[in-house]
């Protein structure tokens, strides 16, 4: 499946916290959409309108040391972080750690294995992945069989985390699985060697419930 990874034109917002309209019938909870803090010494506020500005309020890079945080109300999707990232640059290795993967989320991420945006990728879910997900868990199992560009990992996880290196590290701290969901999510993005060494030498040392790699060995640059 190819992967559409142009974006639209989009308006950008620009100033502190811009408060969008009020509508006649306004749920609860619904006035914020999305709010990003940059960690830096000039910080720097922004509202997201739409899922889509996320490259117009982050910008279009993110410096050594920099952190991004996010607070989302379900209308930013994880896996359009890992997007953002994959726009800058070209991927050496990925690690993604997530309870659960959606079906539209694993089209997505194969189809940047297919075209090179991501060598090598090992992906860590939790342990009902297979049981709950087990089309999406055995498709995974073949393509990277087929692909072999890493493992797919299955323990006892709940951790939503993804790292990886390209041109330069960066890690994507979250509260959210790798799908879809209506709801308020935090996310950190974090450009740190150290930070990218800590979770991978972590995730390395996990084994699977399921030995159906048995000839994977971790990444090394």
């Amino acid at each position: 499946m190819d992967i559409d990874l142009d974006f639209p034109d989009l308006n950008f917002f620009d100033g502190e916290f811009i408060t969008p309209p009020k509508k006649k019938k306004k749920r609860p909870n619904q006035a914020m959409r999305a709010s990003c803090y940059r960690g830096t010494s000039a910080i720097r506020a922004k509202r997201y309108s739409s899922e889509r500005q996320i490259e117009e309020t982050c910008g279009f890079e993110i410096a050594d040391g920099d952190s991004l945080h996010v607070i989302s109300q379900g209308d930013i999707d994880s896996l359009t972080f890992l997007r953002w990232i994959i726009r800058q640059q070209k991927l050496d290795y990925c690690l993604i750690s997530s309870w659960c993967i959606g079906g539209d989320d694993c089209d997505e991420i194969l189809g940047w294995i297919r075209k090179g945006r991501i060598k090598r990728c090992d992906i860590y879910v939790g342990e009902i992945f297979k049981g709950t997900y087990r089309m999406i868990y055995d498709r995974l199992c073949s393509e990277f069989h087929e692909l072999e560009c890493g493992r797919i990992c299955l323990f006892r996880n709940h951790s939503k985390v993804i790292a990886g290196i390209g041109d330069w590290p960066f890690v994507i701290e979250s509260s959210a699985n790798i799908n879809t969901n209506p709801r308020a999510e935090n996310t950190v993005i974090t450009r740190d060697k150290g930070l990218y060494e800590f979770y991978k030498n972590f995730f390395d040392g996990i084994n699977s419930f399921e030995r159906n790699f048995p000839n994977w060995q971790p990444y090394q640059a």
